[in-house]
């Protein structure tokens, strides 16, 4: 049978393989009591590619990333640029112009491996429990000395942090109490 692109061949696979796998689709899907998908599917959606792993897979993997705890922060970092480093072999297979999902959802994965890893460095920088962020080694609000912003910009090793002070106005900064 004939097929003209890969989008064909990879849904004519998950349509003949429906009874037998789990759902693909780019958010991981957990297994249903059902095995894995045959190698020919994974590899038309998002297995290893002669050009470097699929978007699909670097966003599974960065799904995965242990964002939620602070106390590994420091791995969390080192998956971030790990993840990074793989995004940079990434291909775009489809070379058209008209909503490109394939260069979109790329680009997507970019912008949020950078805002992911400067929210972590800024995470790790701030010795302090305030606001949504909770420390258990620095479960204290602490003005005096973080009274502050954290500045993350782009530099040529990685994010680099910076400060300014915060300008208080009407309203005096204070703890908050639920």
């Amino acid at each position: 049978m004939p097929y003209r692109s890969d989008y064909d061949r990879a849904r004519q696979i998950v349509v003949l393989s429906c009874g037998e796998t789990r759902t693909i689709n780019v958010e991981p899907a957990g297994p249903i009591g059902c095995e894995d998908p045959p190698d020919e599917v994974q590899e038309q959606l998002g297995g290893e590619d002669r050009g470097g792993a699929r978007v699909v897979i670097v966003r599974r993997n960065f799904d995965e990333v242990d964002s939620d705890n602070l106390a590994a922060a420091g791995e969390t970092i080192q998956e971030l640029q790990d993840l990074k480093e793989r995004y940079g072999s990434v291909p775009v297979h489809n070379k058209g112009r008209v909503f490109n999902t394939d260069l979109v959802f790329a680009l997507e994965l970019g912008f949020m491996l950078d805002c992911a890893e400067a929210i972590a460095v800024s995470a790790l920088e701030r010795r302090e429990s305030r606001g949504a962020q909770f420390r258990t080694d620095y479960p204290a609000r602490d003005d005096d000395n973080w009274l502050k912003h954290i500045v993350v910009t782009r530099g040529e090793l990685g994010p680099e942090l910076s400060d300014l002070p915060v300008t208080i106005t009407k309203w005096t900064p204070e703890e908050r109490k639920y």
